[in-house]
């Protein structure tokens, strides 16, 4: 059998390779198709050299520019996506067009007949938001899944991602499998996205910026445990068609966090963080909560506080990495 990885130059699917590697024999060929655009600068190097060292081919260029066939079976692990709220916002046609394109495209590269399984990376914002005294039995469910009310460009492209391949399964018996993330953080991360911006602007001596009053909630779960179960989805562990992956912690809206992040800071690196508020997003979700199954909840045995101390670490030590205007440093 055959793996085509999308958007493994990216955050999670960069995550994924490392947790991947050991089971790279399993399959005959791997290819790896990434753009390598902006929020990838940073991880290039290491994402080339991780792809070489386990022989996995590498692709880069936008799948929409691919004009030739793959032969044989495939599996398809699809992480790509552009995934930035605000700049879905900013820019909301050129965005959802860009990401709605990629799933056809894909199929189409292969033949659905040839493609085994596929396997697509979603979100918890494909849902919307839900209020936030939600008890924990009425959050997005994974069994009977709850209905598709995106409320921006970004949720509304992953949705229609989604709903293609629900009908392609429907109307075909197209093998899908759709992962669900809440959240994501951890090593690599871009500097565009919450917790990579906010320790990278404490390093520089700057505020946190949180938008409106900060009490917006996000089940913040750890990539380095998450990829795993992305992992031994692709190795047929878990076949559930429908897979939510979310630490399932006590919910902390985003000056709660903050302020954990602040005392691990003066704890570790004597530094007093400060914060400010900024103005709100538009639209912006109240709050996103997953139910998950207690054979995802199983590899969450690492507390959130010790990840958001690794991850705080790891920013620290690699700071070098990032640049303000998207340039590799070494």
């Amino acid at each position: 059998m055959n793996l085509l990885l999308t958007g493994c130059a990216g955050f999670i699917g960069f995550n994924f390779l490392k947790v991947f590697a050991e089971y790279r024999h399993l399959f005959e060929r791997v290819i790896s198709i990434d753009k390598e655009g902006y929020a990838s600068y940073h991880l290039i190097k290491e994402y080339t050299k991780i792809c070489n060292d386990i022989d996995i081919e590498i692709v880069c260029t936008n799948i929409k520019n691919i004009n030739y066939t793959l032969k044989g079976d495939w599996i398809v692990l699809n992480f790509a996506s552009e995934s930035h709220v605000d700049n879905s916002i900013s820019n909301p046609f050129e965005f959802y067009l860009e990401n709605v394109n990629i799933v056809p495209c894909i199929i189409q590269m292969i033949g659905m007949n040839n493609i085994k399984k596929f396997i697509q990376i979603s979100t918890d914002e494909v849902y919307g938001d839900i209020p936030q005294d939600t008890p924990s039995v009425l959050w997005f469910d994974y069994d009977r899944p709850s209905p598709y009310l995106p409320n921006n460009p970004y949720s509304a492209s992953k949705a229609s991602q989604d709903l293609l391949l629900r009908s392609l399964a429907h109307t075909f018996d197209f093998p899908v499998q759709t992962i669900r993330l809440a959240n994501q953080f951890g090593p690599w991360q871009h500097h565009e996205k919450m917790i990579a911006k906010s320790i990278l602007h404490v390093i520089n001596n700057e505020p946190i910026e949180l938008h409106g009053d900060g009490t917006n909630i996000r089940q913040w779960t750890p990539v380095v445990d998450s990829v795993k179960v992305i992992r031994d989805v692709l190795l047929g562990k878990i076949n559930t068609p429908v897979v939510h992956i979310a630490h399932q912690h006590k919910l902390y809206n985003n000056n709660q966090v903050v302020s954990i992040w602040s005392d691990i800071i003066k704890r570790k690196y004597d530094i007093e963080v400060k914060t400010k508020f900024i103005n709100n997003r538009r639209g912006n979700d109240l709050m996103y909560a997953l139910k998950t199954e207690k054979a995802v909840d199983s590899y969450f045995q690492t507390s959130l506080m010790q990840r958001f101390e690794e991850t705080i670490d790891w920013y620290f030590e690699n700071q070098n990495k990032f640049n303000r205007d998207n340039t590799y440093d070494s």
